[in-house]
């Protein structure tokens, strides 16, 4: 079965120019959404509600590590190797009567 997604990089390969690859980011960056926002009335002070355009954030992140996924691939965790270390105190306790060391951990 053949990489589709390599066959659609040599499709595509030289397809964009740098302004289309431009115009590309500057969209994904300015994807906005229709929200309601509330606001007071200058003139009577009533409170009203309004739609407004706001960037959506949560959009744009998601549609650039798609395209940096299409791009580069997805990234790999690295795993790092922990050694267990283990640290045990040894206490000599001589006694008075005795003249050997006894040994307690």
């Amino acid at each position: 079965m053949a990489d589709v997604r390599n066959d659609l990089a040599v499709a595509l390969q030289d397809r964009l120019s740098p302004e289309q690859l431009n115009t590309l980011i500057n969209e994904v960056l300015a994807i906005e959404k229709n929200a309601w926002a509330e606001f007071n009335c200058k003139d009577c002070g009533k409170r009203q509600r309004q739609q407004a355009r706001l960037s959506d954030a949560r959009s744009v992140t998601q549609a650039l590590t798609e395209l940096l996924n299409q791009g580069f691939g997805r990234p790999t965790e690295q795993k790092t190797e922990t050694e267990i270390v283990v640290n045990r105190q040894v206490f000599l306790i001589r006694d008075e009567d005795d003249d050997s060391d006894k040994e307690l951990s």
